[in-house]
């Protein structure tokens, strides 16, 4: 069950296959690994969805950015004095906070997630599991047939947070923004037009722009609509290619996924 995620620790391809193993075992949409330490960021070690989907990464963001200390499992999430795992779970309408529910399960259309926790004397990680409205909130039977395999996972994943990954470097969305500011045209695109077009071309939908930026679903197509004015662009894809004229150095293969 466990082989070729065992070989992909410490490797790019962990992330996908520690998906695909959620995915076989509970139906999960996406899946995301953070790592909490006393007096640091939370940081995301792993972060995968279902191909179709685009959100993940920009609800991740802002998870980490602003949101984490709302989390209805965040009083568990701190370190331990002694090594201790558990599974939880919670499904949407059982959220307290509706602007959280609203944001991170609401609108990207989540209906639960079940969670491992694995709590150390320095750290905490969390192992994250998420099933969209099709596939309905997890049960205490998923919870029941993941239980013998927690602490082999728990396990697997502990040691790829404790290694350097072999991941190709990209420019990250602030880079992509800038080049946007930097495209040499009659008409200079606003920092709110070129953060959008950034997070367009990355694969982001308008409903993820809305929640990474914490702005309107409506400002959102509104500035996309006069970045694409300004740029002469009427599809992702010539906003692409207007992108690769920035004198910034961003080439196509770097924004590739």
């Amino acid at each position: 069950m466990f082989d070729d995620l065992i070989l992909a620790i410490g490797t790019s391809r962990f992330d996908k296959l520690l998906f695909e193993t959620m995915r076989n075992e509970l139906g999960a949409r996406q899946v995301v690994v953070h790592r909490y330490v006393s007096g640091a960021d939370v940081r995301p070690i792993a972060v995968e969805e279902h191909e179709g989907y685009s959100q993940v990464r920009s609800l991740v963001h802002s998870y980490v950015r602003t949101l984490n200390g709302r989390d209805p499992f965040r009083p568990l999430l701190t370190p331990s004095s002694c090594r201790e795992t558990q599974i939880v779970r919670i499904a949407a309408d059982e959220i307290d906070d509706l602007d959280y529910r609203r944001r991170l399960f609401v609108l990207p259309g989540i209906a639960g997630k079940l969670s491992i926790i694995v709590r150390m004397p320095n750290q905490a990680i969390s192992i994250s599991a998420y099933r969209g409205c099709q596939g309905g909130c997890f049960s205490g039977r998923d919870q029941e047939r993941l239980q013998p395999h927690v602490s082999t996972l728990a396990a697997i994943v502990e040691r790829h947070c404790s290694l350097p990954v072999d991941r190709v470097e990209r420019p990250n969305v602030e880079e992509i923004t800038e080049a946007f500011l930097s495209l040499n045209r009659r008409k200079r695109l606003s920092m709110r037009e070129a953060a959008v077009c950034a997070r367009i071309v990355i694969g982001h939908t308008n409903e993820s722009i809305s929640l990474d930026l914490d702005i309107s679903f409506h400002s959102v197509t509104t500035y996309r609509r006069r970045a694409y004015e300004k740029l002469g662009v009427t599809s992702q894809s010539e906003l692409f290619q207007a992108l690769l004229c920035a004198p910034s150095g961003i080439s196509a293969p770097q924004l590739t996924h």
